[in-house]
């Protein structure tokens, strides 16, 4: 964001603002039709506001870019910029969340409350288990849908920690874990099994998952896990197919290399995530059978008796209301979905097993990023993008030598991707020689690393796509050291764009208060469907009537009262007619070209002419009848006569 703000007079920032919003545009909160907007007072302080109109007016103003925070999601920051056009900022990773109708920071943490044990500021409402009979184990909220989910398993007494709910000894030897996703959208409930003993109890040859949804949403398989759809057919819960995986990872297989630790693929020694499979983890996919109010799922019985897993073994499913996708696949594993929305960080790449205890197979690791809620551009021509970027941060490399990375645009991706049914890599988009590892030296640290991702949001804009998937892979896949690096799950999809307005139904009156002597600007567009781009529009575009306090307050000030202007209302045909009387020249003439000040005087007199014909009910605007007074340039703005009306170009507004 450009922080910079350059000061401004009262009236400099008026006549800015009143030029920004002129040049809205459409779908971002316009004011209303032939609405009159007392304007807001201007704190180039601001980072942030409520409404388009108001952030365009500030970003005019103040020289920087202003969020409008009506449009955010908790996925999406859009912005409206100095030049007029709007940036819309989206994270794979919700980065915010709505309380009590304020923008707040995602907060996972879980407490007991009076209604259980709830999440302090998720982005979807979410309720658990207090040990109790008759209480479900989780319940989530979603734009008004309900999803409850019940373990297999009854429930004993939880240990709250942070994010995480434990509820120990749910059997012999198995434990039960609930974790809330890190962006506050979603949960996963995971039993972990001790040892081969607690492993034979019968109970776990097949998990029963009472479900129940509110009325609208009705359960179907997909991808080997289930979703819940509402009437409208749109996905509202993902619970992708359920992994069970083993703790191999945790120690380095008989036989294999330990000349690198796990830290070398950018992990601490020793850590384990509980909530999903590790690099080394060996992982079985269980099947699922979808019951009127009911999830069937079948645990690997060969893993859990088999001599050479290592335990606890971890048997999920999870739960999730996001939009967004992010995904990796292994040529190792070519029908594995383990690495659907994975968390922390992942690898891109060759993972040698001869040289890193981690790979327990050696293969190809690719990365996927899926953008979501880009309606906007898909609704643009390719010709409205200005710039996009592909923005991913960097957290290790094998070494601090840079190697080659690409990104490329690619077909959407889903839970059910795997190696196998990976996406088509539709063009590159940039290649880069990157290496960002915590001990090499500045330049080489861990740190987001920019793509040029133009083309990507273009081609959604052409096939009318508002989604974008963006892949890395490594330059050469063959070879560890020359391949391997790893990338954090919170991708970024920035993208700038204008977008011509279209035909306006009428003109919108916005009204700026100046300190004495006090000054009223309305700026009229005279041209319905222009498609300028200009935060300075042109004659033809719009003009300014300037009135004096009197006309705003009356006498009391020592003027007279002059009558009021009266701004008539058009219709489009009428306007487009009106307009192009006094702007088109004769068929077939060619135009002169002249000097700026002649040029303005000229459209100043036709403005003038058309103003006093005798049409009174549909003209842009009405002159007073009597004699405005002449501006000043030489002459300090405070010491000008500013009584009557005086119509005045843009530009002479700017320069004034």
């Amino acid at each position: 964001m450009n922080s910079h703000r350059r000061p401004q007079s009262t009236l400099a920032v008026s006549i800015s603002a009143l030029m920004g919003a002129l040049m809205l545009p459409l779908g971002l909160g316009l004011p209303a039709v032939g609405a009159e907007t007392e304007a807001p007072e201007l704190d180039c302080a601001q980072t942030a506001t409520t409404t388009a109109e108001e952030a365009f007016i500030l970003a005019s103003a103040c020289d920087g870019d202003i969020a409008i925070l009506d449009e955010q999601t908790p996925w999406k920051t859009i912005y409206a910029t100095p030049h007029g056009t709007v940036r819309e900022e989206l994270s794979t990773s919700a980065v915010r969340t709505e309380v009590n109708g304020e923008w707040e920071p995602i907060d996972t943490s879980v407490s007991r409350t009076a209604d259980g044990i709830t999440v302090d500021a998720p982005v979807f409402d979410m309720a658990f288990s207090t040990g109790g009979p008759e209480e479900p184990l989780a319940t989530i909220v979603k734009d008004g849908h309900v999803l409850v989910m019940d373990a297999p398993v009854a429930l004993t007494s939880p240990v709250i920690d942070g994010r995480t709910i434990t509820y120990p000894a749910v059997l012999d030897g198995v434990d039960l874990i609930v974790s809330v996703d890190a962006d506050g959208t979603g949960f996963s409930q995971v039993l972990r099994v001790a040892d081969a003993k607690a492993a034979a109890n019968p109970q776990l040859e097949t998990l029963t998952f009472p479900i129940e949804t509110s009325e609208n949403l009705e359960l179907e398989g997909e991808s080997g896990g289930f979703i819940a759809v509402d009437d409208g057919g749109e996905t509202i819960f993902t619970s992708p197919q359920p992994l069970m995986w083993d703790s191999s990872t945790e120690t380095a297989p008989q036989g294999k290399s330990t000349t690198f630790t796990i830290d070398t693929l950018g992990e601490e020694p020793g850590t384990h995530d509980e909530t999903r499979p590790g690099e080394g983890s060996t992982v079985a996919p269980m099947p699922v059978t979808i019951g009127t109010d009911e999830v069937l799922v079948e645990p690997d019985q060969e893993m859990l008796t088999d001599t050479e897993t290592v335990w606890p073994v971890y048997i999920d499913p999870s739960v999730t209301g996001t939009r967004s996708v992010r995904t990796a696949v292994m040529s190792a594993f070519p029908t594995s979905n383990a690495l659907y929305n994975f968390a922390d960080d992942e690898g891109v790449g060759y993972c040698s097993s001869s040289l890193s205890a981690a790979c327990t197979r050696s293969g190809i690791h690719y990365m996927f990023f899926g953008f979501t809620g880009l309606s906007t551009v898909a609704n643009l021509s390719a010709d409205d993008i200005i710039s996009a970027t592909f923005r991913v941060y960097g957290t290790h490399s094998w070494s601090c030598t840079p190697t080659g990375m690409e990104a490329w645009v690619t077909n959407s991706v889903s839970a059910s991707t795997t190696w196998n049914t990976q996406p088509a890599w539709i063009s590159k988009m940039q290649t880069q020689t990157l290496a960002h590892r915590p001990s090499c030296s500045s330049g080489n640290t861990p740190r987001w690393i920019t793509w040029n991702a133009k083309s990507a949001a273009q081609r959604a804009a052409n096939i009318d796509s508002s989604t974008v998937t963006i892949g890395l892979s490594s330059v050469n896949d063959n070879n560890m050291a020359a391949s391997w690096q790893r990338y954090r799950n919170d991708a970024q999809f920035w993208v700038e764009y204008s977008r011509p307005p279209t035909a306006p139904q009428i003109f919108t009156a916005i009204q700026y208060h100046t300190a004495l002597p006090q000054l009223q600007a309305t700026f009229v567009p005279l041209h319905p469907g222009s498609t300028g781009h200009s935060l300075i529009p042109t004659a033809a575009m719009s003009r300014a009537l300037w009135t004096s306090s009197e006309s705003l307050m009356g006498p009391r000030y020592g003027h007279r009262q002059p009558q009021r202007k009266q701004v008539a209302t058009t219709s489009p045909d009428e306007f487009q007619t009106a307009s192009s009387a006094k702007e088109s020249p004769t068929s077939g003439a060619p135009k002169a070209k002249m000097s700026k000040q002649a040029s303005l005087a000229q459209r100043q007199n036709v403005a003038s002419q058309s103003i006093q014909q005798d049409r009174p009910t549909h003209q842009p605007f009405v002159r007073q009848t009597d004699t405005a007074p002449a501006i000043q340039k030489d002459k300090p703005l405070e010491a000008q006569d500013w009584r009557g009306h005086l119509p005045l170009e843009t530009e002479e507004c700017r320069t004034l």
